[in-house]
C-alpha cells in the first residue's frame, strides 16, 4: 500500500507538470517568437562584427607598428653609427629622435660581441621591462646577416603591450689597388659589424585607443539593437493585431458556436483565414443540422426515427400521467413486403416504403405522429383517442392501404398492413413495454392472415411471466441480503504483447449451489427496479476483490458493466467515487462499459458525467458496439476509451467478407477517434491473427480464456506473441490484406 501510495503521488506529480507546460506552451506568443527570433540573430551578428572588428584593428594596428619600427630602428640605425666610427657621444640627436614618437620605449646600442654601449632613455630601458642583449638573441640577430628582412622582432611578456626590434649594424669600404683611378661600379664593397641597435616600442596607447573605438562601436551598436527591437516589436504587434482579434470568434467556435463576427484588416492572409473560418463555420452548421436530422429522423422516408420517437413517447406518457388523457400506439406492418422486395428489387422497395409514409402522413390527425420503426414497419401515436376511436382510425388505415395500389412498370402492387394498437393511460407501463404490446398485437394480427388490426391483451404468457416476477423479486432481495450473488473473471488479452491486461467482471447468481447466468435473472431484476441495487453490489465487491489482488500481484485492472438505470443516476458517479477512496483503488484501475443505447440516450449529460472521472484516470468503453445505433458521432463528444466490437461480428469474421469489412472500418474510426478496440467471442488464434491485420488491440473470449471465479492470466503461445512483435510496415502490410480479403 505504500509502495502505491509513492507511485499515485508520482503520477499526480507528472501530470501536474505536463498540465503546467501544457499551459506554458499554450500561452506562446508569436511576436515574442519573432522577436526573441530576431534579437538572437542580431546579437550573433553583432556578435561577429564585432569581433572581426577587433581582429582586423588589432591586425592594422600590429602591422603598422611593426613598419614603423622598422622604420625608427633603421634610422636609429644612421643616427647612432658615429658612435662606432667616431667614438662621438651624440646622444642629443638620438634623445630628440626618442623624444618625437610616444610609442618608443627605449633604444639600445651594443657592441659587435653584445655588450651595452649606449642606452636611451635610461630610466626606462633599465626599468626591467625588457632584459639586455643574450647570447641567444645576439646569434639570432648575427644570424640575419645579409637577409631581405634582417630584424628580429618578438613580444615582451608581463601584461604590457610591448615589441622588441632589433638590427645589426654594419659599415661598408670601397676595396681598390690605388687610392684614385678605380672603377666604382666594378669595385668590391666589404662590410664590417660593428654592433647592434634594439628599440622597444610601446603598444598601449594604440591599445587603449582601440578599446575605446570598439567600446564605442559596441554601445552605439547596442542602442540602435534596442531601437531595432522596440521598433520591431511595435510593426510585429501592430501586422499581428487583426490575427489577435480572430482568437475571440475561433474560441466561440471551439465551444460550437458558429455566429461568428470577423474584422479583417484587409491583409491577404487575414483575409483567407477569415474566408476559412466563415467557411468551416458553414460546414460546421450543415454537418449538425445534418446530424441532427439523421438522429431525429429517418433517411430514407423523411419521418421521425425510432430513438426521435421513443423521446416522444416518454415525454408523453409524462403528460398523460398529469392530465388523465388516453392516447393510443399502433405498430404497422406491411403485408408481404419481402416479396415485394425479392419480385422487384430493393429499389422499387424503397419507392413503396416512401409512398406509405406519404400515405399514413395523410391520414393522421392534427397532433398526430408517425415514425418509422424500421424495415417496413411505422408507428404512429394517436392523441387523445378512446378505444373506439382508435379501433375506427385503424379499420379507416387497413381500408386506406388495402385501396392503394403501387404500379411499377406493368405490374400494380397492392399495399396492406397489420396493425397492432395498445391503449396508453398515464406513465404506469413504460414506452419499451408499450411499443412491445403493440409489437406483439401486431404480429397477432398478422398471425390470423394480415390486412386488420389487433388490440393488445395480457395473454398467459405475461400472466406466466408477472407471476415469475414475484418470485424473482424474493430471490433477489435475498442474494442482495446474504451475499448469495458471485464474480467471475473473463481475461482480456493484448493482441500486440499476448498478456492479459484487463480483466471483464461477470456477475452469476447462486441458488441451491447453481450457478445461474445473468440472462435469466436480470431481465425480471429491470422490471423489478432491482438492477441499480445489484450495480452497486457489483461495484462495492469487484473493488475490494481488486484491492486485494493488486496488493499480491501488482498492477491489475477491471472491466466493470453498468446498466442504463445506474448510469443515468446523478448520483452513480459520486457513489463510485467513494467506493474507490474506500477500497484504496485508483482511479485508473477500473474501466466502465457502457452499451450505445446508454451513451446516446442523453449525449450532452453523459459527456459532462464522465469527463470529470475521465480526467481523473478511469476509462470508459462502448460494449457491444455495432448492435445497436451503432452511431460515430458520440467517439467526438465522449471520454471514450475503448470500443467494444460486438461478437456477432466476430463470430464469423474468418469466413464473412461483410463482417471483415464492418470490423476493420470500426477499427479503423475508433483509431481516428483515439479509442481502442476489443473484440468479443473470439474463440480460435485463426480469428486472433486476422483481428490484428484489421487493427484490432484487443480480444477476449472462450478461446482465450474462460469466465472463473479467481483472478487468472492468459498469455497467448510463442508463436503467436512472436507474430505480434512485427514491425510497423509488416503490420500495415497484414491490415492491407485483412482489407483486400473484404473485396
Amino acid at each position: 500500500m505504500r509502495e502505491w501510495n509513492r507511485t499515485t503521488r508520482i503520477r499526480r506529480a507528472a501530470r501536474r507538470l505536463t498540465r503546467r507546460v501544457v499551459a506554458l506552451a499554450r500561452r506562446r506568443s508569436l511576436a515574442g517568437e519573432i522577436l526573441a527570433l530576431q534579437l538572437v540573430v542580431a546579437v550573433i551578428v553583432g556578435a561577429l562584427a564585432f569581433g572581426g572588428l577587433w581582429w582586423a584593428s588589432s591586425f592594422v594596428i600590429r602591422d603598422q607598428m611593426q613598419a614603423w619600427g622598422a622604420q625608427w630602428v633603421d634610422n636609429l640605425d644612421d643616427l647612432g653609427a658615429p658612435l662606432y666610427l667616431s667614438g662621438d657621444e651624440k646622444y642629443a640627436e638620438i634623445d630628440a629622435y626618442v623624444d618625437r614618437f610616444a610609442e618608443i620605449l627605449f633604444v639600445r646600442y651594443y657592441s659587435d660581441s653584445g655588450e651595452p654601449v649606449v642606452i636611451r632613455p635610461a630610466e626606462r630601458a633599465d626599468s626591467g621591462i625588457a632584459a639586455p642583449l643574450g647570447p641567444g638573441r645576439l646569434e639570432a640577430l648575427a644570424a640575419g646577416t645579409a637577409t631581405s628582412e634582417p630584424y628580429l622582432i618578438d613580444r615582451v611578456g608581463g601584461g604590457m603591450p610591448v615589441v622588441r626590434i632589433g638590427k645589426p649594424i654594419w659599415s661598408r669600404a670601397v676595396l681598390a689597388d690605388g687610392l684614385l683611378g678605380f672603377d666604382p661600379s666594378t669595385a668590391a664593397v666589404e662590410e664590417t659589424l660593428l654592433g647592434y641597435v634594439e628599440l622597444g616600442l610601446d603598444f598601449s596607447s594604440q591599445l587603449a585607443y582601440q578599446i575605446r573605438s570598439v567600446l564605442t562601436a559596441v554601445s552605439i551598436g547596442a542602442g540602435l539593437l534596442v531601437l531595432l527591437t522596440i521598433a520591431s516589436w511595435l510593426i510585429c504587434r501592430s501586422a499581428l493585431r487583426p490575427l489577435s482579434a480572430l482568437q475571440a470568434p475561433l474560441r466561440r467556435l471551439a465551444r460550437g458556436k458558429t455566429d461568428l463576427s470577423l474584422n479583417t484588416s484587409g491583409h491577404r492572409e487575414i483575409v483567407a483565414i477569415a474566408e476559412a473560418m466563415v467557411a468551416t463555420t458553414r460546414a460546421l452548421d450543415d454537418r449538425d443540422q445534418r446530424v441532427a436530422e439523421l438522429r431525429t429522423c429517418d433517411e430514407l422516408t423523411g419521418l421521425p426515427n425510432r430513438s426521435a420517437f421513443h423521446a416522444l413517447l416518454v415525454e408523453e406518457t409524462e403528460s398523460l400521467a398529469e392530465s388523465g388523457r388516453t392516447d393510443a400506439l399502433l405498430f404497422i406492418d406491411l403485408d408481404q413486403f419481402k416479396y415485394v422486395n425479392d419480385s422487384c428489387g430493393v429499389v422499387v422497395g424503397d419507392r413503396l416504403l416512401q409512398l406509405v409514409a406519404q400515405r399514413l402522413q395523410a391520414s393522421a390527425r392534427w397532433g398526430d405522429v408517425v415514425a418509422r420503426f424500421g424495415g417496413d414497419e411505422y408507428l404512429m401515436l394517436l392523441r387523445d383517442v378512446d378505444r373506439k376511436e382508435t379501433a375506427a382510425i385503424c379499420a379507416a388505415l387497413v381500408g386506406r392501404m388495402q385501396g392503394e395500389s403501387f404500379s411499377e412498370g406493368r405490374r400494380s402492387l397492392n399495399m396492406r398492413c397489420s396493425i397492432g394498437a395498445v391503449m396508453i393511460r398515464g406513465s404506469k407501463v413504460t414506452p419499451p413495454t408499450l411499443l412491445r404490446r403493440a409489437e406483439r398485437a401486431c404480429r397477432l394480427a398478422k398471425s390470423n392472415g394480415g390486412n386488420q388490426f389487433c388490440f393488445w391483451s395480457v395473454s398467459s404468457k405475461e400472466i406466466a411471466e408477472m407471476k415469475a416476477d414475484a418470485g424473482w423479486f424474493q430471490k433477489i432481495q435475498a442474494a442482495l441480503k446474504e451475499d448469495a450473488f458471485a464474480l467471475f473473471y473473463q481475461p482480456i488479452v493484448d493482441i500486440r504483447t499476448g498478456k492479459t491486461a484487463y480483466h471483464e467482471v461477470l456477475l452469476r447468481m447462486l441458488i441451491d449451489d447453481a450457478i445461474v447466468p445473468p440472462a435469466i435473472f436480470l431481465p425480471a431484476a429491470a422490471r423489478l427496479g432491482l438492477v441499480i441495487d445489484i450495480d452497486r453490489w457489483v461495484i462495492r465487491q469487484s473493488l475490494r476483490c481488486l484491492a486485494e489482488v493488486r496488493a499480491a500481484r501488482g498492477d491489475i485492472r477491471f472491466t466493470l458493466n453498468v446498466s442504463g438505470s445506474t448510469f443515468d443516476r446523478a448520483e452513480f458517479f459520486s457513489e463510485l467515487e467513494t467506493e474507490l477512496k474506500a477500497s484504496g483503488v485508483p482511479f485508473d484501475a477500473i474501466v466502465i462499459e457502457i452499451t450505445e443505447q446508454i451513451a446516446m440516450r442523453n449525449l450532452a449529460a453523459a459527456a459532462a458525467r464522465m469527463s470529470d472521472l475521465a480526467e481523473r484516470g478511469c476509462r470508459f468503453a462502448i460494449d457491444d458496439f455495432g448492435s445497436g445505433y451503432c452511431s460515430y458521432s458520440y467517439l467526438k463528444e465522449l471520454p471514450v476509451a475503448f470500443v467494444k466490437i460486438d461478437g456477432s461480428f466476430i463470430a464469423n469474421v474468418a469466413d464473412d467478407a461483410i463482417d471483415r469489412a464492418i470490423v476493420g472500418a470500426i477499427a479503423d474510426v475508433a483509431a481516428a477517434a483515439g479509442c481502442e478496440t476489443i473484440a468479443e467471442h473470439v474463440e480460435d488464434y485463426g480469428t486472433l491473427r486476422l483481428l490484428d491485420g484489421l487493427g484490432v488491440a484487443y480480444a477476449q473470449g472462450y478461446g482465450l480464456g474462460k469466465p472463473s471465479a479467481q483472478v487468472t492470466e492468459t498469455a497467448l503461445p510463442a508463436r503467436l506473441t512472436a507474430a505480434r512483435r512485427r514491425s510497423p510496415a509488416r503490420r500495415a502490410a497484414g491490415r492491407a490484406a485483412g482489407r483486400a480479403a473484404t473485396r
